[in-house]
């Protein structure tokens, strides 16, 4: 018997979308609408991938895609831009899912500082060829900014941080903080839904969804940088 995933999708303008496999807390893809179920399919696949290769064990075969949920908006969804809330993000976390995206987490960090440790310290100084504004430093930093930034959907009033001499510890001392913030999380703050003033809706669920999404984003956009200067 195949294993059944449930996929939800984000559809902008020109139906271009991002399918995200509910079962799969990070796991996307940014697709045209009408190559959804292919691009979803290889996104689970190659997700199943990364998990092996930290140990985990993962079903034999391909999965079978269910999609049980379609909402559009107005963002281009080309460059990743999204703020959809699913049905599935109002779950409430149990301890189970929060120590498996715990445990994701640190998995996803461990690649990055992977591919950081032999850079020679002017590499992060490197960007796409042809862009220089869009740096390895400028990513790294814009990783911890957001990651910091997801967390004030649930805890607005965060404190601050000491100044980071490097992007490396100022990732270090986001994640320390939000780890203590997610590991500290009440049942009660599980189950929340709040609405931002800007009208977007998160819960803590929408949060775990939307850190390991980023930071596996952009370690992507790290490797591309790597590779076009190798």
């Amino acid at each position: 018997m195949s294993t059944q995933l449930h996929y939800a999708l984000e559809v902008g303008p020109q139906d271009q979308a991002i399918g995200w496999l509910l079962e799969l807390p990070g796991c996307h893809v940014l697709t045209p609408l009408d190559q959804a179920q292919t691009k979803v399919l290889g996104a689970a696949l190659e997700y199943w991938d990364w998990l092996a290769g930290h140990g985990e064990t993962i079903p034999d075969g391909k999965p079978e895609l269910v999609c049980v949920e379609v909402v559009r908006s107005r963002e281009d969804k080309r460059q990743g831009r999204t703020s959809a809330f699913f049905q599935a993000d109002a779950e409430s976390v149990s301890t189970e899912t929060l120590d498996r995206c715990l445990r994701l987490l640190n998995w996803s960090r461990q690649d990055l500082l992977q591919i950081l440790e032999p850079l020679p310290l002017q590499a992060l100084a490197l960007g796409h060829l042809g862009r220089s504004d869009w740096t390895i430093k400028t990513i790294l930093q814009h990783i911890a900014g957001a990651e910091r930034w997801y967390l004030t959907k649930l805890w607005p009033r965060l404190p601050e941080l000491p100044r980071s001499r490097t992007p490396q510890e100022r990732l270090e001392r986001v994640r320390a903080l939000a780890l203590e913030l997610l590991t500290a999380a009440p049942s009660a703050e599980r189950s929340i839904v709040v609405r931002v003033p800007d009208g977007e809706r998160w819960s803590l669920r929408k949060v775990l969804r939307r850190m390991l999404y980023h930071e596996r984003y952009h370690l992507r956009k790290i490797e591309q940088i790597l590779n076009s200067r190798a």
